[in-house]
């Protein structure tokens, strides 16, 4: 099984946006009892049965999910858990229920479902690799670039959500938390020949390359015309088919570039709408909403507008996490100490990334 080693360490502790630079009050504990704080009844793994992950109002630094407890996720996690990817076309399917026996027999209770909308990569790695299903139906008319039919970005692929609601509640009964990644960062804007936005592989006319440099313009503001309606009903449709369901995390997109902060955060805008009946009437569970680390965060951290930005969904409503790059660590380790630790929003660590909730 492609499992990936790293071990995510999720230890949920205080950081605060809206700095020159991002500041910390903790660090990422290698044990649960490393994670005792006062004011807590005590550090534990969610129930069978867990809730909507919230932040505790009696320690602001961990997630709750009213049981009481803090909630202490540690798991480990595939890029092909949603997504089946392989050199073969069609890509082997992954053997989900043997990655939760694995999660399982393991004590984890967290996991990220992956999904990177890409039907064929051709520089992600030594081989030519391909990636389905996707959430649209591929029923043409005209070929697509993979040799395939073209998608239909107005109907969605039932065989992908129904995938997805079985996955996530499979990880429910065994008392795992899921992290369902809703676009798949960079790496959909440099595959761009593998992309549904792209303008040869959709029947809908839709061009998701602005400028026309062979490199998708999907996670920027202003976004091409047409693609923000079809982004948000899909959306909307992971949103219905999971919204029952509380073990649930959103996850905005996995490491994009700097750039699209501001697309994240009307995304975050848009789902806690969503979700809090503002936009149809129906209210739904709240389930946290996240933002990925930047791949370019060394280009990043320079901008100040950046952390703006952040800061305006921060003040907002600050209930959401965000996933750091494991360079910081170190900077985090020496500012633990910083009066500007407010103990405001929770933070998760593994070997890749930190992630905080907002």
């Amino acid at each position: 099984m492609n499992v990936v080693s790293t071990t995510v360490l999720l230890g949920w502790l205080a950081m605060l946006f809206g700095l020159p630079m991002i500041s910390a009050c903790g660090a990422a504990a290698d044990s649960v009892d490393a994670l005792q704080l006062s004011g807590m009844p005590r550090i534990g793994m969610p129930a069978a049965d867990p809730g909507v992950l919230r932040v505790s109002t009696i320690n602001p630094r961990y997630f709750t999910d009213g049981s009481g407890n803090a909630i202490y996720l540690t798991g480990s996690h595939t890029w092909t858990g949603l997504i089946d990817r392989g050199p073969t076309d069609p890509p082997s399917h992954f053997d989900f229920p043997r990655y939760l026996n694995l999660l399982e027999n393991s004590n984890h209770n967290f996991v990220r479902l992956w999904s990177r909308h890409v039907t064929r990569y051709s520089s992600y790695g030594m081989d030519v690799l391909y990636g389905a299903p996707l959430p649209w139906v591929r029923s043409g008319p005209g070929t697509a670039l993979d040799g395939k039919p073209r998608f239909n970005l107005e109907q969605f692929d039932e065989e992908y959500f129904s995938r997805l609601r079985s996955r996530v509640t499979a990880a429910r009964e065994k008392g795992i938390f899921v992290s369902v990644m809703l676009f798949g960062g960079s790496v959909e804007i440099s595959e761009w020949a593998g992309n549904p936005f792209n303008r040869q592989n959709n029947i809908n006319a839709i061009d998701g390359d602005l400028n026309g440099d062979g490199k998708g313009d999907t996670q920027l503001i202003p976004l091409p015309v047409g693609v923000d309606a079809i982004q948000k009903a899909y959306v909307r449709k992971v949103i219905d088919t999971l919204s029952d369901l509380e073990n649930v995390l959103f996850e905005i997109s996995n490491e994009s570039e700097y750039r699209s902060l501001a697309w994240q955060s009307q995304l975050i805008s848009y789902i806690k709408d969503y979700q809090s009946e503002r936009i149809d009437g129906i209210r739904r569970k709240q389930h946290p909403i996240g933002i990925t680390a930047f791949i370019d965060l060394r280009k990043a951290r320079r901008l100040k507008r950046r952390c703006e930005l952040t800061k305006t969904v921060l003040d907002d409503e600050p209930k959401q996490w965000c996933r750091q790059s494991i360079d910081l660590r170190l900077r985090i380790s020496q500012r633990l100490q910083s009066p500007q630790c407010l103990g405001l929003v929770s933070s998760l660590a593994d070997r890749e990334a930190m992630l905080q909730v907002l």
